[in-house]
């Protein structure tokens, strides 16, 4: 073969296998030292560079649109897996979330909008204090807010950073009044989310409506109320029961046990043995057991709260039962007394329930 048509088939080989190959990525743009991860992150970056082709490499690496394209991507990697392999992948894929968080950070964008974030903070401010309204439904206060907001923007303008004139030449133009607008809208928005999360039902009021805060209170006043039924049960529940236990030394005193003088000492130890079968025990509840030995019917007045069950009628036999026997009537008594107890708790609570969510009812305004 002739020697210069060797060298034009090199030529074409050479031709051929540098078009066919795919372009490398320059090394700034790729961060983990993963292998796995890079080949993801070069598909992240071919696909985020194709969305800005007119940015430069140069001004691709500060660009805070590319950089937040593969923080979105580099999300969309985790694996929803608690497998070895995975929980490595995902490990490694947030030292690379939190490298491209850092960058974003960093950006001079990110500094410019910090810095202008600031100074909108104070006109707002400023704004407030002149006696301007923004959180408001009425239009025109809002368009005076702007007005002021647009006033204090120009005064900005003509103060040249850190007072040098030179800098005139390099004007803030991402810091304007549709700046102002949006912030605030975005603000607007970040407190509507909030109030839709903790009042879900009154955020179809605007939140500035008067009627909103009227139902954020009745709200705040309806759950307040429940909360305290839990707490009113118990006190009431506990007068209750410790009515029945007395009640039942009312009706069964140890006059109607059977027993001669030799056992009359031991009216105090069949106290205690029913107390222990009644599940009961007048130490606990703070009560002197020596006042329940005999227990006359007068000692209780007939309104003694509206859950006392209905009193038995009492015989005044006496010595009618053995020890046991009146253990079990006193057993069987506090089991009834406290299933009534039961009973006009549950309607009771179903009562104050609905007294609560009454509450939730508001008179709006304008209606």
């Amino acid at each position: 073969m002739p020697r210069k048509h060797f060298q034009q088939i090199l030529i074409l080989l050479f031709l051929f296998c540098t078009s066919c190959a795919t372009p490398k990525t320059p090394n700034q743009f790729l961060l983990s030292p993963s292998p796995s991860l890079r080949i993801l992150e070069l598909k992240d970056h071919q696909f985020c560079s194709s969305l800005k082709v007119d940015y430069h490499e140069s001004q691709l690496m500060q660009n805070r649109l590319y950089w937040g394209c593969r923080q979105s991507s580099a999300n969309h990697h985790i694996i929803k897996s608690q497998n070895p392999r995975a929980i490595t992948h995902n490990a490694n894929l947030n030292n690379l979330i939190n490298q491209i968080t850092n960058k974003v950070a960093n950006l001079p964008e990110s500094i410019i909008q910090h810095s202008n974030g600031k100074v909108d903070e104070k006109h707002h401010k400023k704004c407030l204090e002149l006696g301007f309204e923004v959180s408001t439904q009425d239009n025109a206060k809002i368009d005076d807010y702007f007005g002021c907001r647009s006033t204090l923007i120009e005064e900005y303008k003509l103060l040249p950073p850190y007072r040098k004139r030179e800098y005139m030449k390099y004007p803030n133009t991402n810091y304007n009044i549709n700046f102002a607008i949006n912030t605030r809208i975005q603000k607007r928005l970040q407190e509507y989310n909030k109030q839709k999360e903790k009042y879900p039902t009154c955020v179809k009021y605007n939140i500035y409506n008067p009627n909103f805060n009227l139902c954020t209170k009745a709200l705040d006043e309806s759950k307040k109320c429940r909360k305290n039924i839990k707490k009113s049960r118990y006190q009431q529940e506990l007068k209750a029961k410790l009515n029945c236990q007395r009640l039942s030394y009312v009706h069964f005193s140890n006059d109607l046990i059977k027993f001669d003088d030799e056992e009359l000492s031991k009216a105090n130890r069949a106290n205690k043995k029913s107390d222990y079968h009644n599940n009961n025990n007048f130490a606990a509840l703070g009560l002197d057991e020596e006042s329940f030995v005999s227990i006359d019917e007068d000692d209780f007045s007939e309104d003694d709260g509206a859950l006392d069950p209905e009193p038995l009628s009492i015989n005044n036999d006496k010595e009618l039962y053995t020890k046991f026997e009146i253990t079990k009537l006193r057993e069987k008594y506090m089991i009834k007394c406290h299933e009534e107890v039961d009973q006009k708790m549950k309607l009771l609570i179903e009562e104050e329930k609905f007294q609560c969510d009454e509450l939730k009812k508001f008179k709006k305004i304008g209606e």
